[in-house]
């Protein structure tokens, strides 16, 4: 129960809330996981592989998971994304990106699937990226909105044998609009 002056009422919780909360945990901890599992299973791939990386390309019918800060325009806040892509080439990838913002007065979980092209300089990679969204607000009051959107966006990369480093600009569209600035490490395998 909440207390405003003299009147006390009582929060509702959309029933959803509860489980989005369950759900947002296990995904950070199974991905935190596996993120530690292939930092372990990377170093010893890196000892053993060759001089012979791309700077800014990835090797064909190969899985790159990462980690990133993203900074969200609307709430002012940094956050934490998750992404994980299959490269069916060496210039094209697709896969899933989830991330999380909660700055003490609301709550943003974002679910994506990105579509990148990589195009080769000569000293890194340029993608545009797009795809679908669909992000859940929930405010300090308990109010949920879900919406479907689209995610645009560009960034660039550099490859250092089995990392990337990487820096993006996206943004929501037609859904709860939003910007965001990320910068990230991601890991070949």
């Amino acid at each position: 129960m909440k207390y405003i002056g003299s009147q006390a009422y009582i929060m509702r919780v959309h029933p959803l809330h509860n489980l989005m909360r369950i759900a947002h945990r296990l995904i950070i901890k199974s991905i935190v996981l596996v993120h530690l599992l292939f930092l372990g299973f990377g170093a010893v791939a890196q000892e053993k592989a060759d001089d012979g990386d791309h700077h800014c390309l990835f090797e064909e019918k190969s899985v790159t998971v990462g980690i990133a800060a993203p900074f969200a325009f609307h709430m002012s806040y940094p956050g934490i994304n998750l992404r994980a892509y299959y490269n069916f080439n060496e210039h094209f990838c697709i896969g899933p990106e989830y991330s999380y913002f909660n700055n003490g007065e609301s709550e943003v979980i974002d679910f994506d699937f990105v579509v990148h092209y990589i195009i080769e300089t000569k000293w890194f990679g340029i993608y545009p990226a797009a795809g679908p969204n669909f992000t859940v607000e929930t405010e300090a009051e308990h109010e949920m909105v879900a919406k479907p959107g689209l995610l645009l966006g560009a960034g660039i990369h550099r490859n250092f044998k089995g990392m990337t480093v990487f820096l993006e600009y996206s943004r929501i569209e037609f859904g709860v609009n939003d910007q965001f600035a990320t910068a990230g490490v991601m890991y070949s395998f």
